[in-house]
């Protein structure tokens, strides 16, 4: 024997009644707040919608007022912390492409000293703000000690990329190699003193 099942008659969406606008209305009131800041009470929303303070502590119960707020702020939550989270990656990553950039400058040798002493100065000022390094001062008015405390808590910032050793650098000993000269054999090291 064959067996059919059918399914289920499709739901629909009951229309809105009078009484559900009264419940809409009656928790939009719960949500507007007094002058004071307080949620209003059941009595107050029962007067203003003309129904019964029972009636309304039913509909609270009923449809989880303070649920569906909890639940709204929990989401508002979430979404406002992603976005912090998003800003903040945002304004990481400006700051070490800007380090990167003004790392390049000290380094590069294209540029000119006063250009690599500014770069240098910002470097130092952005550290200062960022209080990866404070500046001591000694107790007397007026006169600053230059040097600087450093912290080592900047572990999570992104380290800036490692040099190129294919980079053409500059020769502190040039050898020039000629392929007609034959290698000379290795001298022997100095004596050490006596």
């Amino acid at each position: 024997m064959t067996r059919y099942v059918l399914p289920p008659p499709p739901t629909r969406t009951p229309a809105v009644t009078p009484k559900d606008e009264e419940r809409i209305k009656a928790f939009e009131l719960y949500l507007a707040a007094e002058a004071g800041g307080k949620r209003r009470s059941f009595r107050s929303i029962s007067q203003e919608l003309g129904v019964h303070a029972v009636t309304v502590r039913r509909w609270y119960e009923t449809d989880r007022w303070q649920q569906k707020v909890d639940q709204a702020l929990r989401k508002n939550a979430k979404a406002t912390v992603a976005r912090v989270d998003s800003l903040k990656q945002a304004v990481r990553n400006g700051l070490a492409d800007g380090l990167a950039e003004l790392n390049s400058i000290v380094i590069g040798r294209a540029s000119k000293t006063r250009e690599k002493i500014e770069a240098t100065r910002a470097i130092a000022e952005i550290a200062v703000k960022l209080g990866a390094i404070t500046e001591q001062t000694e107790g007397k008015v007026g006169k600053h000690d230059q040097s600087f405390d450093f912290k080592d808590d900047l572990a999570e910032w992104p380290q800036a990329p490692p040099l190129d050793p294919t980079a053409e650098a500059p020769l502190l000993n040039p050898v020039e190699d000629s392929p007609s000269s034959p290698e000379a054999p290795p001298s022997d090291p100095p004596a050490p003193p006596a």
